[in-house]
């Protein structure tokens, strides 16, 4: 299977309720639709039904992360099938999310130190299996840091969680190689399958 982040399937699918049209996005505080700014987070920090997920290796998070931010090993989202990076099964990154203590109901803003490369791929793996709000922060942790935003060494105690997938796989948002060429009009995609 092939992957995007940026470009529309074919009959364009439904946008999820909580997400902003662009205009609005940008007025909220939104970088764009699916993007949040480093202002949005920080006025986010106490609010329980927001919670930020640090993709970046444990060191680092280790070293200093957002405030409440919660862990999780971005290789979770990965299956490794011969020497293709295959999409890992809903089982498994539920499983990830559930150690993190996280809920289905809760707003992600994932976030990483490697050019937003590990946060919009967790954040097509949560939207293809169904999470109902998932977001990027714009500019990664090195905004974050560089804007001198909160940083803390704490590790929040959350208690694991049942997290579950509920529904069918949104294949919509993912091209197969026989799909590619009639259905994508963008140079822009990355080589993955469906598990």
């Amino acid at each position: 299977m092939l992957f995007r982040s940026t470009a529309k399937p074919a009959g364009d699918a439904p946008k999820a309720a909580a997400t902003p049209t662009a205009a609005a996005a940008l007025k909220g505080g939104y970088a764009s639709e699916r993007a949040v700014t480093t202002e949005w987070l920080q006025g986010k920090l106490t609010d329980a039904t927001v919670v930020a997920l640090d993709l970046r290796k444990k060191e680092a998070y280790d070293a200093g992360h957002v405030p409440g931010a919660a862990w999780v090993d971005m290789n979770g989202f990965y299956a490794k099938r011969d020497a293709i990076t295959d999409l890992a099964l809903a089982a498994q990154i539920a499983g990830l999310l559930a150690k993190a203590g996280v809920k289905p109901e809760s707003t992600f803003v994932l976030y990483d130190d490697q050019g937003s490369l590990a946060a919009t791929r967790a954040l097509w793996s949560l939207d293809v299996y169904g999470h109902k709000d998932s977001r990027v922060l714009n500019g990664t942790w090195t905004s974050w840091d560089a804007a001198k935003k909160p940083a803390t060494k704490d590790v929040p105690t959350r208690a694991a969680t049942q997290y579950a997938f509920s529904g069918a796989p949104n294949t919509s948002i993912v091209v197969t190689i026989d799909r590619k060429s009639t259905r994508l009009n963008c140079s822009h995609v990355a080589l993955s399958r469906m598990p």
